[in-house]
Formats: structure tokens, C-alpha cells, sequence
């Protein structure tokens, strides 16, 4: 074991707790990445931890007090380095699981997952199913599901999927985790490039760039929003170039009125700055940045894809079951189900993202809505805790 593998604290002590290892890629910005770094803190109490990446570049994530280890064998678009990738990953892995003495591995997505089943030697697997979009590789769910222990999936409906269109019953749900307390006190700390807010309405979403996001739609529909409310804005929070997305909106005459404010360390001052939050994806595993605005009292709509937005919003998921409809859940606003394909063509507004712009309009025209569904917003939250995601974790652990 090399010092350059290891990237913070210190090899595992020796103690009696149970030795949990969780494998993910890397630890750039991203939601299961920010979940693996939730559960190491929530957890270190309960095991000894240790974070397994495969590249160490670009951190964000504050890794502080957890012991990290890279196996630095990054990601590569060579076709044949990938095939070799995956041999050194598994080697590496199954060393590290060795010399630790590991007595759980938890991975995060595909990529870790694979090596995770592929290099067990002993010890109890859990693979993570984070996204509705893993579930479109056949070849993977089986993989995992004959492999693994539990698949770990981080909503029902994906759990439902699993277990009746591929016939796998080891499974079990655990939601994210989310530190209420953290999230409020960081989105009031002192930033100095927050745009000033004024008498302006600022609709944000937070997300890196991706197509699965569906920022195409939102920035048509803003374009209307726009033409009707001088005072509207609209805010990308996330990493990525956004080359696509600008030149969008400039052809349709509101780039001025959008801000890209890059990847944050601390996304929450510029969160809390929303007016109303949106969340337009065509797939979803379970947003983590939904609940987190919800945590700051900020009123909502989601898209109702699949999957996670409508376990957050609604009470009852079978009351919102048809996804061309749109419904005032219990505790945020769900809007149809969005298109795929991505069109970037400026002269082509199709209906529905004329009836996206409606619903924004009718949004921050509608103050009682606005207060209302912020504090439900805020009530939903709370009910993803931090304790609930341990004593649900520990749960799962102690049945195998």
C-alpha cells in the first residue's frame, strides 16, 4: 500500500467494529457521491469506515477526519483501456478488501458496483441502484442481482422495477440521508459572488450539466416566463460548460437573464437566494438537491419522471399516478412528465413547454402558494433525517 493511495487519515484501527467499505468513482460533485461522503459521517460512529475511489481528481466533497483511499486508476475513453481498467480496478479493490479485512462493501452507481461484485472475497456486498436510467442495462441488474447480497435501491419505484420486471427480491429501499441543521447553516455563510437579489424573482435549479436534466425544456419555457415577468431569473447551479444551454437561450433572447454560477463547495447561499425551485428532469433516482431546497423553505415543482419526485412530493403515490397530468401534491407541485429527445432549436416551442411556463407564471403570481408550499416544503424535508438513514442502514446491514 503506497502513501500516494492514500488520501486522508489514517489505515483502518483496530477496533471492534465491523470493518464497511464504500466504493465510488470518484468524489466530484454529483448526488451519490455526496451521499457516500453522508454516509461515512453518519456511520463512523457504528463501523470503520473506509472510502474506496478509483481517481482522486477533482475533489469537492470535504473529506476532513474520513479515511479515503484512491486506487488511482481513472476513467479512460479508450475502448481497450476500459476492458483493462476494469481487471486493475477489481485487482486493487479485492487488495484493499483483503489487507482491511473488510466486512461489508457498499458501492455507489454502475461503474463501482461491477467492481464491487467482481472483487469480493469474503465479505457481505451491497450494491447501490441511484438512478431509474441503471435499470436500462439488463446485463448489470444481473449481474448485481446474482452477486450481490442486497441491492440497495433509493427509491420504491425502483425497488418494484427490480423485483417485477427482473425477478430479484434481495433488495431493500434506503432514501437519502440529508443534515437539516448543516444545510440551513451553510446557506446563510457570507459569499461574495451571489448575484443581489433586489426585486427580482429567481427561479434556480441545481444540477452539473446533463441532457437527463432536461434544461433544454426549462429554458424555452423561461423564455415565456421571461416575455410576462421582466423580473424573472433563472439560476443553473452545477458544474459544466453549458455551451448548448447559452446558446439556446441567446437565441432566444434571455442568456441576460440566466446565471450559471459553476460548481460550489457551498451550493446553499445561492440556493436559499430561490424564489421557487425547479426540477425538470426526464429521469431521476432520488434528487438530492430537491430535498435540500425543500430543507431551506423553498417551494417546489418536479417534473413527474421517474423516478423519486413523486415519493418526495406526494403522500399517496398511487393519487399521482398519471404522468401527463399535473397535480398539487402534498407537499410541492407535479408537473407532466417531459420529452426526451433533446431539441435545442429555438424556433420550435412545443406544447409542453408552453404548459411548463404556465404553471412558473402561475407560481410566482400566487404568494399564498409560494408561503404555503414553503412550509410544507420544509415539513417534507425533515422527514429524510440523517437518524432515520442510520437506524434504516444499520437495519439492512444486521438482517444479512
Amino acid at each position: 500500500m503506497s502513501k500516494t493511495d492514500i488520501l486522508d487519515a489514517k489505515k483502518s484501527n483496530s477496533t471492534n467494529k465491523k470493518k464497511l467499505m464504500l466504493i465510488v468513482p470518484m468524489l466530484h460533485q454529483g448526488g451519490f457521491e455526496k451521499v457516500c461522503v453522508e454516509t461515512a459521517r453518519i456511520l463512523k460512529d457504528k463501523y470503520d469506515i473506509t472510502i474506496l475511489i478509483f481517481s482522486s481528481e477533482d475533489i469537492v466533497f470535504d473529506i476532513n477526519g474520513l479515511n479515503v483511499i484512491s486506487i488511482d486508476v481513472p476513467a479512460t475513453d479508450n475502448k481497450l483501456m476500459k476492458v483493462i481498467n476494469v481487471l486493475r480496478r477489481v485487482i486493487k479493490v479485492r487488495k484493499y478488501k483483503k489487507k482491511l479485512s473488510i466486512d461489508y462493501a457498499y458501492s455507489f452507481g454502475i461503474t463501482a458496483s461491477r467492481i464491487n461484485v467482481l472483487s469480493r472475497v469474503g465479505e457481505w456486498v451491497l450494491t447501490g441502484l441511484r438512478g431509474y436510467t441503471d435499470l436500462e442495462d439488463e446485463s448489470y441488474i444481473d449481474l448485481i442481482g446474482k452477486k450481490s447480497d442486497v441491492i440497495v435501491c433509493c427509491s420504491k419505484v425502483i425497488e418494484e422495477e427490480v423485483r417485477s420486471k427482473f425477478g430479484y427480491s434481495n433488495t431493500a429501499v434506503l432514501y437519502n440521508p440529508y443534515n437539516l441543521d448543516r444545510i440551513k447553516s451553510l446557506a446563510v455563510e457570507d459569499v461574495n459572488d451571489r448575484p443581489q437579489k433586489g426585486d427580482n424573482k429567481y427561479i434556480v435549479t441545481m444540477s452539473r450539466e446533463d441532457d437527463l436534466k432536461g434544461f433544454w425544456h426549462l429554458i424555452k419555457a423561461f423564455s415565456i416566463v421571461a416575455r410576462e415577468r421582466e423580473d424573472a431569473r433563472l439560476v443553473f447551479i452545477g458544474d459544466g460548460s453549458f455551451e448548448r444551454y447559452k446558446e439556446l437561450a441567446d437565441k432566444l433572447g434571455v442568456l441576460d437573464k440566466l446565471i450559471f454560477t459553476g460548481v460550489k463547495s457551498n451550493p446553499y447561499p445561492y440556493l436559499a437566494m430561490a424564489d421557487m425551485y425547479i426540477l425538470s428532469s426526464i429521469h431521476e433516482g432520488f434528487p438530492n438537491a430537491l430535498v435540500e431546497a425543500m430543507a431551506l423553505g423553498i417551494p417546489v415543482m418536479a417534473t413527474n419522471c421517474m423516478s423519486g419526485p413523486a415519493e418526495i412530493l406526494s403522500a399517496n403515490m398511487d393519487e399521482v399516478s398519471d404522468k401527463s397530468r399535473c397535480y398539487e401534491a402534498s407537499f410541492g407541485r407535479l408537473i407532466p412528465a417531459l420529452t426526451e429527445e433533446p431539441d435545442f432549436d429555438s424556433e420550435n416551442i412545443p406544447e409542453e413547454d408552453r404548459a411548463l411556463a404556465g404553471q412558473i407564471l402561475d407560481g410566482l403570481a400566487d404568494e399564498n402558494w409560494i408561503t404555503t408550499y414553503g412550509i410544507k416544503a420544509k415539513e417534507r424535508a425533515a422527514y429524510f433525517n440523517e437518524e432515520s438513514y442510520k437506524n434504516n442502514f444499520v437495519s439492512i446491514i444486521e438482517s444479512l
